[in-house]
């Protein structure tokens, strides 16, 4: 971490300072995948690729219920909590994500034939998911808590331990032991499950060895925040998830891990969002709360810091499409048809990009119901679309939905978060 401590000497905005960190520490823990994406890529088939996305697409689908936003709230609420608040505030998100877990556990066990008919994933798989989604409530607030007391080097620690994790794994099952796609799922699992241990120890730590009561007022907070969000986040899964199933059965395995291969690489430019809302989403809300009408330099300042990553992050896409491009046409000549679907992907990445800055203001005023309203319409709209455009273009025609959608969804944010927090995004042409 001495590269850290350099970054922390060397520069000397805190924004900047937090930013550079995130994006270093979160950007080694999140290119080990990456580097053991060649392999899978090569062991796999273009079908067993598919499959392997048909598991990430159910875990996605049954973990919004389960996490029910409450990392969000953490997010939300920490700077207005008290250090004596906080420890019950923490534990009751965790009780509220537990009570979900035992829901939709009891669902997939009794439901389990009709998933298995949706996925072609038997009882056995389908409680693998349910393994891994248990610890996903602690891992992502323990990630969320690090960030917001800016603890960067803890943050690098686990996030390099979890992906070291699932590299090795991914490496040992897929390769060593030819474990082809039941390698690939086993290692995602070992990925949740032993990070998941990590994270549950600290949370016992944080909470100092006691378990808060149970707070119905606060549970009920939380789902009152969380339930409206619950169709924003279910908006990512009809957005991704229903495209690859609809690829699946219209167009074949093959075809889905092409448009996979394709999704896969256009998430490493994710890393970039992650890295700068890791810091700047603390330092928004941080902003925010001390916020007065007179300070319209503070509000011109939180303008142009957005629209300065929004034109580096466009600027990185252009670039990293042309290098991608070369790199799948020497190395990966089976996926070659992905570069296809990635252009549509790389813009539905700017898209989302923009949709989450505006976003951040609706969440600071807890205006999420429309927010919900929005995405899950702008979701639906998709699905619509990908079904007309699938079956008229093939494959391909799920990429164009994707893009088209982002880019109203982004309008949309944008109109919406002004109206509920109005911002100078046009001082420019004010002067």
């Amino acid at each position: 971490m001495a590269i850290i401590e350099l970054i922390k000497a060397k520069v000397k905005n805190p924004l900047l300072q937090r930013m550079i960190v995130y994006a270093f520490s979160d950007g080694i823990s999140k290119a080990m995948p990456f580097l053991v994406f060649p392999i899978v890529a090569y062991y796999l088939t273009k079908e067993e690729f598919g499959l392997v996305a048909n598991f990430i697409v159910l875990m996605a689908v049954i973990r919004p219920f389960i996490g029910m936003s409450t990392n969000s709230a953490l997010t939300v609420d920490y700077y207005s909590k008290t250090e004596g608040e906080l420890p019950s505030f923490y534990a009751n998100l965790l009780y509220t994500n537990l009570i979900l877990y035992t829901i939709a556990l009891c669902f997939v066990l009794i439901a389990n034939k009709y998933i298995e008919n949706w996925t072609g994933y038997s009882l056995y798989w389908q409680l693998l998911v349910m393994v891994t989604l248990f610890f996903s409530p602690f891992k992502s607030l323990f990630i969320t808590r690090l960030r917001l007391e800016e603890k960067a080097k803890s943050f690098g620690k686990f996030q390099i331990f979890t992906s070291l994790v699932s590299a090795i794994l991914t490496y040992l099952f897929v390769a060593v032991f030819l474990w082809t796609w039941k390698g690939r799922i086993y290692s995602l699992v070992f990925a949740g499950i032993l990070p998941g241990i990590v994270s549950v120890i600290y949370t016992f730590k944080f909470l100092r060895g006691n378990l808060p009561k149970l707070d119905l007022g606060l549970i009920k907070a939380t789902l009152i925040f969380g339930l409206p969000l619950l169709p924003h986040n279910l908006s990512f899964w009809l957005k991704s998830g229903f495209n690859k199933l609809l690829v699946t059965g219209t167009q074949g395995l093959a075809e889905n891990g092409v448009m996979a291969f394709a999704q896969t690489i256009s998430a490493i430019f994710v890393l970039v969002i992650s890295a700068f809302f890791g810091a700047y989403t603390p330092y928004l809300f941080k902003q925010l709360s001390a916020i007065t009408e007179s300070n319209e330099a503070v509000r011109i300042s939180l303008v142009k810091k957005s629209y300065l990553f929004l034109i580096v992050y466009l600027f990185i896409l252009i670039v990293g499409y042309l290098i991608l491009t070369v790199f799948v046409e020497m190395f990966f000549v089976k996926y070659v048809a992905s570069l296809e679907y990635l252009i549509y992907f790389l813009g539905f990445n700017f898209f989302n990009a923009c949709y989450a800055i505006f976003s951040g203001y609706i969440f600071y005023t807890k205006s999420t119901k429309f927010l919900g309203l929005i995405t899950i319409s702008t979701s639906f709209i998709q699905v619509i679309l990908s079904i007309v455009l699938v079956n008229l273009f093939g494959g391909i025609g799920a990429a164009y939905s994707t893009l088209i959608v982002s880019i109203i969804t982004a309008i949309v944010v944008a109109v919406y978060s002004n109206k509920r927090y109005p911002m100078p995004w046009l001082y420019f042409i004010k002067k």
